[in-house]
């Protein structure tokens, strides 16, 4: 997994935040399912490509296309990588559990296809992330447009004034 990363992210750990140990053994987490590549990863900021395959599709008169579940699915998990590695930047002990998923789909994918995926930070305050997601196609038209809030919760065994102040 090669991405651009930013400076301020250089001791996060991308592969335990997807998962870690549990990547080999037994049933895939959903991430690993969609199989999206990071290309890019900062504070505020999270690129991924996708290439379709069925695990995303679903029938159609045109073919396998794009599930539009697929679409939230690929949102809620990039934005909360995103509040994951805001969190971790800012020093927050927090977990970032998505509530709040609204999507537009205006344009057809198709299996096989490459897509890009642009999240970027709306808000980042210390409770509430809200996050544009963007799915385009490789000529940069819209498929999707996502907007996920992440609430920030704390870590079992942690107070709430102990995680945004350690």
């Amino acid at each position: 997994m090669s991405a651009t990363i930013d400076e301020r992210l250089a001791d996060f750990d991308l592969l335990q935040a997807l998962g870690g140990d549990d990547l080999t053994q037994g049933e895939p987490y959903l991430a690993q399912v969609l199989a999206l590549e990071y290309t890019h990863y900062g504070v505020g900021a999270v690129e991924a490509q996708v290439t379709l395959g069925k695990q995303h599709c679903r029938a159609s008169p045109f073919g396998a296309i794009l599930h539009g579940g697929t679409s939230l699915a690929i949102a809620e998990t990039v934005a909360g990588l995103g509040s994951m590695l805001i969190c971790h930047a800012k020093g927050y002990h927090l977990t970032p559990v998505g509530v709040t998923v609204t999507s537009n789909h205006v344009s057809m994918a198709v299996i096989n296809e490459c897509l890009t995926i642009k999240a970027t930070a709306l808000q980042q305050g210390q409770r509430l992330h809200v996050w544009n997601v963007d799915l385009c196609h490789a000529n940069g038209k819209l498929v999707s447009s996502v907007r996920v809030t992440n609430a920030l919760l704390p870590e079992l065994g942690r107070s709430a004034a102990e995680t945004a102040h350690s």
